[in-house]
């Protein structure tokens, strides 16, 4: 579970601690959501097993990465 949780919490953090700089919350949502798809594509390589939280688990990380590609695509250049 920490494997998972901490790197979106890690990922909150700076969209909560520094709305400023909202170029560290899009990296940190990318990781995130990369991590995520890696995770569970492993474990399907490694265990392959199905169960029917993975999809959905895959497809929560590909909406995490999309909606930080279209945050990023949002801000302005500097």
């Amino acid at each position: 579970m920490g494997l998972v949780g901490i790197p979106h919490l890690l990922a909150a953090l700076p969209v909560v601690a520094l709305p400023r700089n909202p170029r560290l919350g899009v990296l940190a949502g990318m990781l995130a959501g990369v991590s995520l798809l890696v995770w569970i594509s492993i474990q399907w390589a490694v265990l392959q097993v199905f169960f029917f939280l993975q999809p959905v688990i895959f497809v929560i990380g590909v909406i995490e990465l999309s909606l930080s590609l279209w945050w990023r695509s949002r801000l302005p250049d500097v």
